[in-house]
């Protein structure tokens, strides 16, 4: 329920006002730039109208991203996507990260901690940023995400509404808004205690399941079975 928050990311007034005035604010303006449609009270849906009759929302972000006439609609579905993805991977409380997840961040990043990397550690650090330096570093409007791309796990930030699915390869697994409109209610200014809770609050579950439906796809994809992962 919103009103009872995202703990310890986000309280219920937080998310409330993040859920509905900011992602359903988007949903109803991608909405009126879809013609033949109208606001909707619902933040889980998307009503689908004119030449994107038939698409899905990652279809819509793909096409109206090629014409520059669909910008403003582009960047509403952008933001509606974003949103979406993000509430799957979070969970009040967070969740313990499995053995097979831990094994594929420790195979890509060496260990779970250099993966997120504290804040307070960077600045006496000769690595390159991780993920928390990542969403600490947004100097603007934008999102911090742990993609997939060709089957190795990544770490980038885009700046206001853009998404990974820009890029045909990377596949989103993880994703921390860094709009200032997400932390300001609860935290001010002050981004760096904003990031330390985000893991405490990932839903890696959901990630799991992300990755692996990657693994699935990649093996069924030059012939071989799949099955999942026995923890």
């Amino acid at each position: 329920r919103k009103e009872d928050g995202i703990a310890p990311l986000y309280s219920g007034e937080s998310l409330d006002f993040h859920m509905g005035e900011y992602h359903l604010h988007f949903i109803r303006r991608l909405n009126i730039f879809i013609e033949g449609t109208s606001p909707t009270s619902d933040v889980e849906d998307l009503i689908t109208g004119s030449h994107f009759q038939t698409s899905g929302l990652v279809e819509i972000i793909k096409a109206s991203a090629k014409d520059p006439a669909d910008a403003l609609l582009h960047a509403y579905a952008c933001q509606v996507w974003a949103h979406n993805f993000m509430w799957k991977t979070l969970s009040p409380g967070g969740s313990q990260p499995s053995d097979f997840v831990i094994q594929r961040i420790e195979l890509n990043f060496g260990s779970m901690e250099r993966f997120k990397r504290k804040v307070s550690d960077h600045k006496n650090s000769l690595d390159s940023p991780q993920f928390e330096q990542h969403a600490v570093a947004m100097y603007s409007n934008g999102y911090t995400w742990l993609v997939d791309i060709g089957g190795v796990l990544q770490i980038m930030s885009t700046f206001n509404h853009q998404t990974p699915l820009s890029l045909d390869a990377a596949t989103p697994l993880l994703c921390l808004d860094m709009w200032e409109h997400a932390y300001v209610r609860d935290y001010g200014l002050d981004k760096e205690r904003y990031v330390s809770n985000f893991f405490d609050a990932v839903n890696w579950g959901y990630v799991e399941t992300q990755i692996q439906e990657l693994d699935r796809r990649a093996l069924t994809s030059v012939g071989f079975g799949w099955k999942p992962y026995n923890k």
